[in-house]
């Protein structure tokens, strides 16, 4: 009880300082979802271990529970983890330029493929940024490309053009800028998976996320936050994907190693806690290092390691990230022929802007 006294002598202390009734509001909601972590904990009633039994037994008998799994399109993950599962809280960190964006991106359209409906929040990019990523990861080229009309070209305009055809069927929607808020965040989660049958929520990245309060702790904050998003994918039966920063003790660590750990994890006690899941992400390349400690090759190789692992297993796993990392693929699919771009497909570069109306067929 101290702990919620001390707290609102804080909000009470500074109120004069609030420039706005909003402010205020967001203090006491700070307040108010502390407290109610904490209920929550309370609540909670004890079940006999043997009255689980049965839904364990239907569910592990029952060939239908692996084709509910959500596929990642790596056949080494899928192998691993079956796929994401209903109710999961999934956590992608990296250090900045690792590829954490990007590999979302890549997760998303190999989701979305399997015409599995997806919603995407970015706390930092805007949708044109995302749809030009995703572009380039559907048409096989690199991102840098929108940024050089001057070489525009019959190959590229194929290739855009095929991206385009794939991106109309695909469920995909993007949340720009939406609200940092986590009420807010988890209101307009709820609105989307109820109107468009979401199952599959990003949100890039986690760090940005708050619950307005400036007066209670990061670390407990954060808590309130991943245990918000956790209850929230079990609630809706949905699998929420965080992308999380990982702290410049990387950078720093003795021994000079930078290949990340969970307790690189910002804020890392609660991540850790809540996620079923993480994934870590490593590039040697980015560092310089062009060998590994085997003498292979690391260009173009990304290091995805499955760091927890609630279900299963932990491991690491090497794919390819290719394109300016626009593409990035698991090692086994490297030749596959969904990678093998169709050249049958083409249209005048004019009518892109067609692509925005509904009602047109650019095709």
């Amino acid at each position: 009880m101290n702990q919620y006294v001390n707290e609102l002598k804080k909000i009470i202390e500074n109120y004069e300082n609030f420039q706005q009734v909003e402010d205020l509001k967001q203090q006491l909601y700070g307040l108010y979802c502390l407290i109610d972590h904490d209920l929550k904990d309370d609540e909670k009633l004890p079940i006999k271990a043997a009255d689980v039994v049965g839904a364990i037994i239907t569910k592990f008998s029952n060939p239908a529970t692996i084709s509910d799994a959500i596929k990642t399109g790596f056949p080494q993950i899928d192998r691993t983890i079956v796929g994401f599962q209903k109710g999961e809280f999934i956590v992608i960190g990296g250090r900045p330029g690792m590829g954490k964006t990007q590999l979302m991106i890549q997760l998303a359209t190999n989701i979305a493929e399997r015409q599995t409906v997806i919603a995407y929040f970015s706390l930092e990019f805007s949708t044109e940024i995302l749809t030009q990523k995703l572009l380039a990861n559907l048409a096989q080229v690199s991102p840098e490309t929108f940024a050089r009309p001057g070489e525009y070209n019959n190959q590229i305009e194929e290739k855009l053009s095929f991206a385009i055809k794939q991106l109309k069927q695909m469920p995909i929607y993007f949340y720009e800028n939406p609200s940092t808020h986590i009420n807010k965040l988890v209101r307009l989660i709820r609105n989307i998976v109820l109107e468009k049958n979401v199952k599959v929520v990003f949100i890039d990245y986690l760090q940005l996320v708050s619950i307005g309060s400036r007066r209670i702790n990061r670390d407990v904050e954060m808590s309130i936050i991943c245990r918000t998003l956790k209850n929230l994918a079990k609630e809706l039966e949905i699998t929420i994907i965080v992308g999380s920063q990982l702290s410049r003790q990387v950078e720093n660590r003795i021994g000079g190693s930078r290949r990340p750990q969970l307790s690189d994890l910002r804020e890392s006690g609660s991540i850790e806690q809540d996620a079923d899941k993480v994934f870590l992400l490593y590039r040697p390349e980015y560092y310089g290092l062009e060998v590994d400690e085997n003498n292979q090759s690391t260009i173009n190789k990304m290091e995805i390691m499955l760091s927890k692992n609630r279900s299963g297993p932990i491991c690491d796993f090497m794919v390819n990230a290719l394109f300016g990392k626009s593409i990035i693929v698991d090692m086994e699919d490297y030749e596959d022929k969904r990678y093998i771009k169709s050249s049958e497909i083409n249209i005048n570069s004019d009518r892109l802007k067609d692509f925005d109306d509904p009602t047109n067929d650019v095709f």
